[in-house]
């Protein structure tokens, strides 16, 4: 089954400006990277949305969580009406769980 688009929650733009404008100061060009690999981990989860591993239950909502290879982020999402909502570019080793209060927030 795949799902016909997504939608970022505002807070989920922001983790990723935030973790691309970091990675290019590091190393120019680096930030692009990782917006490419999360472009390409969303193309994966909208072809099959349920294949990825279950984090929780929040809000009665099922929080899925792909989880990137290249780079130290996850792609934290649900589904919803038919929509991919991604609630957050959650790093790997930061504030686990700072995304769960956004799960209520509509998007």
């Amino acid at each position: 089954m795949s799902v016909p688009g997504y939608r970022f929650h505002p807070a989920a733009t922001e983790d990723l400006d935030a973790a691309g404008e970091w990675y290019d100061a590091q190393l120019p060009g680096l930030g692009l990277d990782l917006i490419d690999s999360v472009e390409r981990a969303i193309e994966l989860i909208l072809q099959q949305p349920a294949a990825w591993q279950r984090d929780s239950v929040v809000s009665s909502r099922e929080i899925r969580r792909f989880v990137m290879r290249r780079f130290p982020f996850s792609i934290v999402y649900y589904v919803v009406d038919d929509i991919v909502r991604i609630v957050a570019i959650a790093h790997a080793k930061r504030k686990p769980g700072y995304w769960r209060m956004r799960i209520r927030d509509a998007i």
